[in-house]
């Protein structure tokens, strides 16, 4: 990974409350990386409406999601 695919952290944040959401209407799984990309391994599979609680988020360079 080149320097300028670093994930870049959105803001310090402290740990809140989310709700997994897909982005299908007919998957009802949410796969949970070790990293923010794609290509990251999945680490643990969610349902959606599960609650999480975040720890933190980031925007890599080039990517239009956020982490």
């Amino acid at each position: 990974m080149t320097e300028a695919n670093q994930p870049v952290p959105m803001q310090a944040t402290t740990p809140s409350q989310g709700v997994l959401k897909t982005n299908s209407n007919t998957i009802n799984t949410v796969n949970i990386r070790s990293g923010p990309s794609l290509n990251r391994r999945v680490i643990h599979e969610g349902k959606n409406g599960d609650k999480v609680k975040i720890l933190d988020q980031s925007k890599p360079a080039g990517d239009t999601h956020s982490w």
